[in-house]
Order: C-alpha cells, then sequence, then structure tokens
C-alpha cells in the first residue's frame, strides 16, 4: 500500500489560499479598475474639492470584493451629489442675520434656481468600464505565477 508524505502541509496550503487570494489578488484587482474609473472621474468633474474629495477603497464581503470610487468629507459629497444628478429649483433661508453671496448681503432668504446636473462618476464607468476591467486583469496577471500569489497584501484603507 502507497504511503502518502505531506497531505497536512498541502491541506494547510490550501486553507490558507482564500485569504491570500483576497487579500493579495482580488482586493489589488478591485483598487486597480476602481483607480481607473476614479482617474476619469477626477478628468470630468469641474470642482476641486470633489477631484480632492475622490477616494478608491475595497471591500470584501462574504463572497466577492468590490472596488468603491466614493467622495469623502461633507462638503465634496454634497457637491457632488449635486453635480452627479442636479437641483430642483428651491428657497434658502437662515434663521439668523444676512445671507450673502460674494459678500454682497442679500437679505434673510433667496430663491434658488436649481442647478443643471453634470455628471461625473456614472460617465467615468461607463467610459472606462473595459479599460478598468483590462486593469484588474493586468494585475491579477502580474501576481499569479507558477510559485504562487507574489506580492504584498493590499488591505489598506478598506471598508469592511
Amino acid at each position: 500500500m502507497p504511503t502518502v508524505k505531506g497531505r497536512e502541509e498541502v491541506a494547510a496550503f490550501f486553507d490558507t489560499l482564500p485569504v491570500e487570494i483576497e487579500n493579495k489578488l482580488l482586493r489589488g484587482a478591485a483598487r486597480a479598475g476602481a483607480n481607473v474609473i476614479a482617474d476619469e472621474a477626477k478628468e470630468r468633474t469641474w470642482s476641486d474639492d470633489i477631484r480632492d474629495g475622490l477616494k478608491v477603497r475595497t471591500r470584501a464581503a462574504t463572497d466577492k470584493v468590490s472596488g468603491v470610487v466614493t467622495v469623502v468629507g461633507h462638503w465634496p459629497r454634497a457637491l457632488a451629489t449635486w453635480a452627479e444628478y442636479g437641483t430642483d429649483p428651491h428657497v434658502i433661508t437662515t434663521r439668523r442675520g444676512t445671507l450673502a453671496i460674494e459678500d454682497v448681503p442679500i437679505g434673510r432668504s433667496v430663491r434658488h434656481p436649481g442647478a443643471r446636473k453634470e455628471p461625473f462618476l456614472r460617465p467615468a464607468l461607463d467610459i472606462k468600464l473595459g479599460e478598468a476591467v483590462a486593469a484588474a486583469q493586468a494585475y491579477i496577471n502580474a501576481r499569479v505565477t507558477s510559485g504562487g500569489i507574489v506580492g504584498a497584501d493590499d488591505t489598506g484603507d478598506d471598508e469592511e
């Protein structure tokens, strides 16, 4: 009867693969693809605040890893929402003091005509999706070798 040596070592190796694939491969691939989208969104937006607030993160769930392009910071995120979707006409009112536009007092309320939408994030995704997938694939191809998965773990600044 033949004897098999190293069974425990092989089993231990296979147990480490899911974590190694997630940390060294999939998160990095997701980040590489999301960076392509973020770069295009930065080119398409009119606002330095939005541009500076655009960040890429990765998120790992039980069954998938995602690259996330988001806008961080209260003001940049508000601007991004208004730019992406526009606003309806509305009244802006203050309870105290006087509203001013470029240091010119205008009173306690003003009727804002609304803002037209100037999408930057969705068009970036639509235009660069193929390139993002190619960047993710290139990341994977560069790290999967006959000797295993190479490279450092990619788990920085991630969302859970």
